[in-house]
């Protein structure tokens, strides 16, 4: 993967905000649904080698991914 950690969040984040963003432009949108809650207990590391894919890290703290979330339902 490139980039150091920080920079993989930060384009992480901005991906779950594109995504989102286009998501709610669309008329017939009516939900999302985030497989998984925590990196700690990802599938994605079995599968696809070390990744950090969801909104939470192992210790539970938020990631700049669920702040991107939360501001763009928020409208922000």
């Amino acid at each position: 993967m490139p980039g150091t950690l920080p920079e993989r969040l930060e384009a992480q984040a901005q991906t779950y905000r594109r995504i989102l963003t286009l998501c709610l432009r669309e008329k017939r949108f009516e939900g999302i649904t985030f497989w998984g809650f925590t990196d700690k207990h990802s599938w994605i590391h079995k599968h696809f080698g070390e990744d950090n894919p969801l909104l939470f890290d192992d210790q539970y703290r938020p990631k700049p991914a669920y702040l991107a979330v939360r501001q763009t339902l928020l409208g922000k």
